[in-house]
């Protein structure tokens, strides 16, 4: 991982202030982020769902494993976010690592035995919806999903109910773990 890619990741990012989901700034960030995937050659999806009436969008993509691609890990974090600091602490920081993660797996010389899907959830702020699209839209039922590596890069983490049971949890299977990287 390069240091100064992780920071330009994060200035970009916070360049759409706060990404609140709804908001036109939430979208031009989706945009960019999928932007910034395609131009590390990675082929993109989007996830489309609704929250309260109004449509929302999150985007990811796929490093396919050589040997074994049906199984998979899932390496996410959440590109909304409100608040002061444009959202660089809640979570532009994690959704930034989680981008700049897929930017060095995406090298060629790099290949894996697994494949590797980087998410970048949305309506994160408002109680998991994104993650719960995903687990609706997307997630297959009997697809080996080894563990979940949830990002949230944050200075404070109170009594959150979504540290212990979150909509990802739905496509865990037995014996497969979530695992939470949380950086203070």
């Amino acid at each position: 991982l390069d240091f100064e890619s992780y920071k330009a990741l994060v200035k970009g990012l916070t360049a759409f202030g706060d990404r609140e989901q709804g908001t036109p700034r939430n979208a031009a960030a989706n945009d960019w982020i999928e932007a910034q995937l395609r131009s590390w050659g990675y082929t993109t999806e989007r996830i489309r769902y609704e929250h309260e009436g109004m449509p929302r969008e999150q985007v990811f993509a796929t490093k396919v494993g050589r040997t074994v691609p049906g199984e998979m890990y899932i390496i996410g974090g959440h590109m909304d976010g409100r608040g002061g600091g444009e959202a660089a602490n809640d979570d532009g920081s994690g959704t930034a690592l989680v981008m700049e993660i897929a930017r060095v797996l995406a090298s060629p010389e790099i290949e894996t035995a697994r494949s590797i899907r980087f998410a970048l959830w949305n309506n994160e702020e408002t109680g998991l919806q994104g993650a719960q699209a995903y687990v609706d839209q997307v997630a297959v039922p009997h697809q080996p999903v080894l563990a979940v590596a949830r990002i949230l890069v944050q200075r404070h983490i109170r009594d959150q109910p979504d540290l212990r049971h979150g909509a990802l949890d739905g496509i865990k299977r037995p014996g497969h773990q979530t695992i939470w990287i949380i950086g203070f």
